[in-house]
């Protein structure tokens, strides 16, 4: 029996899986940005302590479980014997092309035991080794700075996999750079405690020949138990799209209602522009989700019943979803009625707000106009530090927004909700 539990955008958050970025921030190099999807260079020690505070206040006033990624890397790798480490380290090799050398000096860090526990070796494929400084010219060309890269997005934890129920999706990331992420998550899945209660599916693929299934959890929304809202894009493909539906028609009970969302190549994810803060409220990036223009999603709707052939037929997102789930919906705006404030605050994350129970959310601070809206929808907007000082408020608080500082976390372009990755979440 699984102990995922995840049928609803909005429910309680019980449980969630999360990881406190380190020193891979640090080793990022400008002139390697892009290489890392990167916009900026964050600061690590500023962008490791908003973090903590989000990680304090779930912990302290929401009393949500937290686990951090690193730990139960150093759990599966202390699990692991040294076969199961040398098929990781191979893994990773191929993955990423190393040379002879460089694979046989990742080989030996894993084999000297004696030197190098468990928490160095996470730290290893998770902050990754810049070349030594008495190698040749032509070595340090070849190179590129790094032995072996690290991996600064892993702190987006909600990409590793697409968690349904009470199922887990662990697929291949559409961007190469990411997808030691993918392997990491896999042996933990393997060889830490908790991959024995859960239940999940690896849709990785390793070879490049092969049809891969390109499939991250940011692109996977689901208000209600029988309704999924799935983006396609450059970041979720249609290999992985077809195949969940494939899988869910033969596993549903009841009806159930799935919107195919066509994601402009702007868009990496659906929820950095659809986000549900209540079972009737959503926050939304009005150019993609309203009206219809260049920047506008086109949606499928999908509707698959046990033994019948699905239904298909295109429909207006926000009019279609609303009228399946049988009430009125309060779309929010991101930044307001302002075009030129939506983009901006679409830019912070404005539309990516994590829900940790009905009517009470985490947002960065910098998207004001965005919290203006909620502010005059009866919700009382918190600063974290003071949420922190006075915990009993906030339990007894109906309707509000905890705001991180989130000066360094934005640079990285993925609000709070991309940083989570609930793993049990009460419905509603």
């Amino acid at each position: 029996m699984s102990s995922l539990q995840v049928s609803s955008e909005s429910g309680v958050l019980r449980k969630a899986l999360v990881h406190t970025p380190g020193g891979e921030l640090s080793m990022v190099a400008p002139s390697r940005l892009r290489d890392f999807l990167f916009s900026d260079i964050l600061y690590e020690k500023g962008a490791r302590e908003e973090h903590l505070t989000l990680v304090k206040v779930l912990r302290e006033i929401f009393n949500v479980e937290v686990l951090q990624f690193t730990a139960l890397l150093e759990e599966a790798l202390s699990s692991s014997d040294p076969l199961d480490k040398l098929r990781l380290v191979e893994g990773v090799s191929d993955l990423e092309g190393l040379h002879a050398e460089d694979t046989i000096k990742l080989k030996a860090a894993f084999e000297d035991e004696s030197q190098n526990d468990a928490s160095y070796l996470a730290r290893l494929l998770i902050t990754g080794k810049l070349v030594g400084s008495d190698l040749s010219i032509s070595d340090f060309i070849r190179h590129n700075l790094y032995q072996l890269q690290p991996v600064p997005n892993l702190m987006f934890v909600r990409d590793l996999a697409a968690v349904i129920g009470q199922e887990m999706f662990v697929g291949w990331n559409s961007q190469k750079v990411r997808r030691r992420e993918n392997l990491l998550w896999r042996f933990i899945l393997q060889h830490a405690s908790i991959g024995q209660d859960i239940t999940w599916h690896n849709w990785m693929m390793e070879d490049e020949n092969s049809s891969p299934c390109y499939l991250e959890g940011g692109n996977i929304l689901q208000p209600r138990p029988n309704i999924l809202l799935i983006g396609h894009g450059v970041r979720t493909n249609s290999s992985a799209v077809e195949r969940l539906i494939r899988h869910l028609q033969n596993v549903m009970e009841d009806t159930c209602y799935l919107f195919v969302i066509m994601l402009p190549d702007y868009i990496p994810h659906l929820d950095a522009v659809l986000s549900a803060i209540s079972p009737f409220e959503y926050v939304a990036f009005p150019p993609a989700v309203k009206g219809h223009s260049q920047y506008s999603v086109d949606v499928l709707q999908v509707v698959l019943q046990q033994g019948k052939q699905p239904k298909t037929q295109v429909v207006d997102l926000l009019d279609s979803l609303q009228s399946t789930i049988g009430e009125p919906l309060d779309i929010i705006p991101c930044g307001g009625s302002d075009t030129v404030t939506q983009k901006r605050e679409y830019w912070w994350g404005g539309a990516s707000l994590l829900t940790v129970s009905p009517g009470k959310i985490i947002s960065y601070n910098s998207p004001e106009n965005t919290l203006n809206e909620l502010s005059k929808r009866g919700y009382k907007i918190i600063q974290a530090t003071d949420a922190l000082s006075n915990p009993d408020s906030i339990r007894s608080c109906e309707r509000c927004v905890i705001t991180l500082r989130g000066l360094e976390l934005t640079r990285a372009r993925g609000g709070p909700r991309s940083l989570v990755m609930p793993l049990v979440r009460e419905g509603v």
